[in-house]
């Protein structure tokens, strides 16, 4: 069941949030768990939205318990996508070789550059819900504008010069100076939200 509760307005560019509670059946028992963030929603029958940021949202009023659940969340998404990126960037370039044609070749260092692009961004994956549960959409709007504002001075001189791995180094760049600034602001809501994490990364 779903108890609609009020609506926030303009929470980001053309974007309103819902504000509800689910409750009845596997609820009652397991409240709204971070797995469900994607899960449509239906009111009288009609597709109102998505489940957008339960966890963050229920806890946010013990700030040592967001951060645990933050840990706990990235140190996840960090076991499970880690090695796999780790080890696509490793055989980039002899699947490139082994599985596609001619008009492939040189391609593999392009890869390797977009799929680490990617595993930066994982923090970003992590510290977006973080903003949001936490009433700070502005923040995901901070770091959108920085990355578009620094791919669109990249991009064309990279381009220019490198081609497509130029982009792709533009994108590697943009995606980093926006993390970069995403945990800057990770740091200022949580509490020393960074503790404990070195070693688990080590051992990833």
């Amino acid at each position: 069941e779903v108890e609609i509760l009020g609506k926030l307005s303009d929470i980001g560019p053309d974007q309103d949030l819902i504000l509800a509670r689910c409750s009845g059946g596997p609820l009652a028992d397991t409240r709204v768990l971070s797995g469900m963030s994607g899960s449509p929603v239906f009111v009288d029958g009609k597709l109102v939205g998505a489940v957008a940021f339960p966890v963050y949202a229920r806890l946010q009023s013990s700030i040592q318990q967001v951060t645990q659940a933050f840990r706990t969340i990235l140190t996840g998404m960090g076991v499970l996508l880690v090695p796999v990126s780790a080890l696509f960037i490793a055989l980039a370039p002899a699947l490139v070789d082994t599985l596609f044609d001619a008009r492939w070749t040189g391609t593999g260092p392009i890869i390797q550059v977009l799929v680490l692009s990617g595993l930066i961004g994982l923090f970003g994956d992590a510290a977006v819900p973080l903003f949001k549960g936490l009433g700070q959409p502005h923040r995901v709007t901070i770091l959108e504008v920085v990355q578009s504002s620094l791919v669109i001075v990249l991009i064309w001189g990279l381009t220019g010069h490198y081609g497509l791995m130029g982009a792709a180094v533009a994108m590697l760049v943009s995606i980093t100076g926006s993390q970069a600034v995403s945990g800057l602001f990770v740091a200022r809501l949580l509490a020393q939200p960074y503790r404990g994490l070195r070693p688990r990364m080590l051992a990833i």
